[in-house]
């Protein structure tokens, strides 16, 4: 990782994506604000998603009434992570600036009353800005920077015996927040599985991280993911009377939590078609295709101290964001060795996607 920190403030991605996570995302989101925010961390969502949403259905449930078989294991993945004209951003919108910044946007006033007069006005107000620089994904000298009076400079009437006109002169104000993906060219993951079953061709999935206190600022951290998969030539044996190709139709949903941070959902529903190749009496071949829909969100919730006329107060950033990717092709195979099995996975989406699972069946 070229000597860099990864500072990033989702817990979930230390167990899922395997890099080095801290809390500095928090510090950097509560920089930058909501609007640049959800621009900032963009780039990155997508590919979380498309990890989370692989792996998950592969080999059909028995074709069975009533049975109990028990599969677990560790799904890994990694999608490609493609951030060619992601590494910036531009936004419009509004602000609200720190005394700090304040203080460098009035260093023109000479007037300590009337510049003290002029901080406290802008310090109640959200202010019209432009926010451009790097997203998560773009270098780490390009750093966020907000622009005081995009559109020209701001006049502000201080009140007074002698009423004062104050102009402020169009300002950068560097915010020191950077990326730190630039160069990445994949994102991996993990997550562990459970799958029980078999109640008329159909087997529940299970993806559990159990609840987790990080630390007195993060609280705790938590990961749950429920699915069912179907096998409709239960059926269509029945009706037919042979039926050689498996076919699954699923659905899986999974949640991540820190609860002072934020919240990943992704779901995903598919169907794909299997043919299991037994080569011996304890080893197979099942190769498979399919197709999916899926969906992405980041729920961003962090806490910002802002400056007022009376002194500091507590406020709230909150965000969502939505994963690009809505649907994908998977071509797979699953190897069976006794109570072993590895099971290789590719996923054709707007982030392209690989998967290994070793699982233990019984």
């Amino acid at each position: 990782m070229s000597g860099i920190k990864i500072r990033v403030f989702v817990l979930f991605w230390v167990l899922l994506s395997g890099l080095t996570f801290g809390q500095g995302l928090n510090s950097d989101l509560s920089k930058i604000g909501s609007l640049a925010g959800k621009a900032y961390i963009a780039p990155l969502v997508n590919n979380i998603g498309v990890n989370l949403n692989t792996g998950w259905m592969n080999v059909a449930p028995d074709r069975e009434e009533f049975g109990f078989d028990i599969e677990f294991g560790i799904i890994g993945m990694y999608s490609g992570f493609d951030a060619a004209g992601k590494e910036s951003f531009s936004v419009d919108g509004t602000y609200r600036f720190t005394r700090s910044q304040l203080n460098e946007i009035t260093a023109g006033v000479t007037d300590a009353a009337i510049r003290n007069n002029v901080i406290n006005q802008l310090l109640t107000r959200e202010m019209p800005v432009r926010i451009y620089g790097a997203t998560i994904a773009g270098t780490s000298d390009n750093t966020v920077n907000v622009v005081f009076g995009p559109n020209g400079p701001e006049v502000l009437q201080v009140e007074g015996p002698i009423p004062v006109t104050v102009t402020l002169p169009t300002t950068n104000v560097d915010l020191g927040v950077g990326g730190f993906l630039y160069g990445y060219k994949q994102i991996p993951g993990a997550a562990p599985q459970l799958k029980i079953g078999t109640v008329y061709g159909t087997r529940a999935i299970f993806r559990i991280v159990p609840e987790v206190k990080v630390d007195d600022s993060l609280g705790t951290f938590s990961y749950f993911g429920f699915g069912l998969e179907h096998n409709v030539s239960y059926w269509l044996e029945s009706l037919t009377g042979t039926m050689p190709l498996d076919i699954t139709v699923g659905f899986l949903t999974q949640t991540a939590k820190l609860d002072k941070s934020s919240s990943f959902t992704v779901s995903s529903y598919g169907l794909n078609a299997s043919y299991k190749y037994g080569l011996l009496d304890w080893i197979s071949v099942t190769p498979y295709a399919g197709f999916m829909l899926e969906t992405t969100k980041l729920s961003v919730n962090v806490s910002r101290q802002v400056d007022t006329p009376n002194g500091q107060e507590t406020a709230t950033i909150a965000f969502d964001v939505e994963g690009e990717n809505k649907s994908r092709f998977v071509l797979g195979a699953n190897f069976g060795m006794g109570f072993f099995s590895l099971n290789l996975e590719y996923a054709a989406a707007k982030s392209n996607a690989l998967s290994a699972g070793l699982m233990f069946n019984f």
